[in-house]
C-alpha cells in the first residue's frame, strides 16, 4: 500500500503544458525552470509549493505540446500526488512512466480546496482521499502495470527488474 499526506495546491481547468512548464526557460535547468513553472496563472507558485504537497487540479490538465519537463518540474518540487478531475492521455501516461501517482477522478475538484490537508492511500484494489475533517473519496482500482510503476519508482526500475 502507497500511502501520501500533504497540502493541496490547487489549479483550475484548461492548465496546459505551456503553462506547467513555459517554453521560454526549457533551455534552462531545473532549478529556474522552478521558479517559473506555472508563473502564467500563479506568478509566485515556487514559493508557495512544498515537498509532499498534493496537486489538484480541474479539467483537461496537461493538454498541449508536450514535453517531458511538464511532469519533471512537479516532481523536483516534491508534489506528492496529482488528483485531477480530467488529464491529457500523453501527461497521464508520462506521470505514470516516472512513478508519479496522478489520479483521475471526474469532479474531484468540488470537494477539495487549495490548503486541506488530505491523506491518500492506494493499493491494488483502489484506495481513498480523506479531508481532515472526515470527507472521503474513494479511488478505483488503478490499472496493475501503472500501480506497480507507481510502486516501483517508475518504468525504468520495472524494465530494469523484468530484465
Amino acid at each position: 500500500m502507497l500511502s501520501f499526506q500533504g497540502q493541496i495546491r490547487k489549479f483550475g481547468d484548461n492548465i496546459d503544458t505551456d503553462i506547467i512548464a513555459p517554453n521560454k526557460w526549457m533551455h534552462e535547468d531545473m532549478e529556474i525552470l522552478k521558479q517559473h513553472a506555472f508563473e502564467a496563472v500563479r506568478p509566485n507558485f515556487y514559493q508557495q509549493v512544498r515537498e509532499g504537497d498534493i496537486l489538484l487540479v480541474g479539467r483537461n490538465f496537461g493538454y498541449g505540446s508536450h514535453r517531458e519537463q511538464a511532469n519533471t518540474v512537479l516532481q523536483a518540487y516534491g508534489i506528492s500526488v496529482i488528483i485531477a478531475d480530467s488529464m491529457a492521455r500523453i501527461y497521464y501516461r508520462n506521470c505514470i512512466a516516472l512513478g508519479m501517482p496522478a489520479i483521475i477522478l471526474p469532479g474531484i475538484s468540488d470537494h477539495l480546496n487549495e490548503s486541506d490537508n488530505v491523506q491518500i492511500t492506494l493499493n491494488q484494489q483502489g484506495g481513498s482521499i480523506k479531508r481532515d475533517d472526515g470527507w472521503e473519496m474513494q479511488i478505483p482500482p488503478l490499472p496493475q502495470m501503472f500501480f506497480e510503476m507507481i510502486e516501483q519508482g517508475g518504468i525504468l526500475p520495472v524494465l530494469a527488474k523484468m530484465l
